[in-house]
């Protein structure tokens, strides 16, 4: 029979395909003509791109660290509580001791309820005001929140039964249903904030010292929900040790939602 003859490719590899030669691809040499020079593009086609928006500054750049406690450094916690809406109407509560002294509020009191709640080895104490450094860079208190006023503390415990109670001189009229807003300040794992309306069975604040965290080393903001009434306010410090402490500062009677402040009776 003849032989079959097919169209395609007759030549193997490394020959002619449709008359291109198979080694055709450029060189090195072959791209080296081309004009490589900005002018040598369209500037249309690739319209010069504006520079990115720096970056937001970072908080640490706003905010200067406090010296370095155990090692380590923190951003403090800065009072939330600015504007004229914030300008204190209930002086009976508001106190942030930068007047050297308890505002409206009584120390070791005599009040029966607070005594017959404490242990029989406990001794009543006092709470104290400081604008320096109380016990130690570890488990004491730097400064107030704002790093230049007066705060108040509970320290210097003989025995873990130990209680210091600062409570409002009266009962307290509040008008509305309100916010108790108020900072504190406990760096070591002994000891116990509660904060406590009319009496020590009702305490709807606990802060202890077993529960700290590494960013323990700084004022905290807490608050407590007030029912409309009359009430009285204490603040109960115990389980405390030598060279522990528990400060509080800046307390505040603050509308319900913490948007501004309240007016008492």
């Amino acid at each position: 029979p003849s032989e079959s003859t097919m169209g395609g490719s007759s030549e193997g590899a490394g020959g002619h395909f449709d008359g291109a030669a198979s080694n055709s691809v450029g060189t090195l040499g072959s791209y080296a003509r081309l004009d490589s020079s900005p002018s040598h593009y369209d500037a249309r086609s690739s319209p010069a791109l504006a520079p990115p928006p720096p970056p937001p500054p970072k908080l640490s750049s706003l905010v200067p660290p406090v010296a370095a406690q155990g090692g380590r450094s923190y951003q403090p916690t800065f009072t939330p509580r600015r504007g004229s809406q914030f300008d204190s109407l209930c002086p009976a509560i508001d106190c942030n001791f930068d007047d050297n002294n308890l505002c409206r509020y009584v120390t070791s009191t005599a009040d029966s309820d607070l005594i017959v709640s404490m242990p029989a080895n406990g001794k009543q104490r006092e709470f104290g005001i400081s604008s320096t450094k109380v016990s130690n860079t570890l488990t004491g208190i730097p400064s107030d929140l704002m790093r230049k006023g007066y705060f108040a503390f509970a320290a210097n415990a003989e025995h873990g039964s130990d209680q210091f109670v600062l409570s409002t001189t009266n009962p307290v009229a509040i008008p509305a249903a309100a916010r108790l807003d108020f900072f504190v300040y406990l760096a070591g794992v002994h000891g116990r904030l509660r904060v406590c309306i009319d009496n020590l069975s009702n305490c709807p604040l606990e802060v202890r010292g077993r529960d700290i965290d590494m960013n323990s080393r700084q004022w905290k903001n807490y608050h407590v929900t007030l029912p409309e009434g009359i009430h009285a306010i204490h603040f109960v410090a115990d389980r405390l040790k030598k060279n522990y402490a528990i400060g509080v500062d800046n307390i505040q009677l603050l509308d319900r939602y913490g948007m501004a402040a309240l007016a008492c009776k």
